[in-house]
């Protein structure tokens, strides 16, 4: 807890204290002191909640079973390669394209942005 969240904790126990010295009758000073001290526990409650939730809401817990497989996934951007890293292939785009281009002698263009104009097929 920082100074200043302790001296403003401080001031109102101070000030909360002082009330209750001015409570002339003893019955009511002691209903004055319950109340409050109830109120310091849900005030302290709801306090240490907030911190703990902030504190635990990252924190991942002990891995379970894996479960049922899933559906495939949406297929992925052509010509990004997820292991470029570990293959060494900084740019797997164009290294498909040049591969495809002198195996089936198909233009690049065509390959990377399939169109009537990239491709030039005539239509009858």
């Amino acid at each position: 807890m920082e100074l200043s969240t302790f001296l403003i904790l401080l001031i109102f126990a101070v000030i909360f204290i002082s009330i209750g010295f001015m409570i002339p009758e003893i019955k009511y000073k002691i209903a004055y002191y319950m109340i409050l001290m109830l109120l310091f526990l849900s005030v302290l409650n709801i306090y240490l909640s907030v911190i703990y939730y902030i504190q635990l809401r990252n924190d991942p817990g002990i891995p379970g079973p894996q479960g049922a497989k899933g559906p495939q996934g949406a297929k992925g951007a052509p010509g990004k390669c997820s292991f470029s890293e570990k293959c060494g292939i900084t740019d797997a785009r164009n290294v498909i394209l040049n591969t495809a281009n002198q195996m089936y002698n198909i233009p690049q263009g065509c390959i990377d942005k399939p169109s009537l104009t990239t491709c030039k097929i005539k239509i009858l």
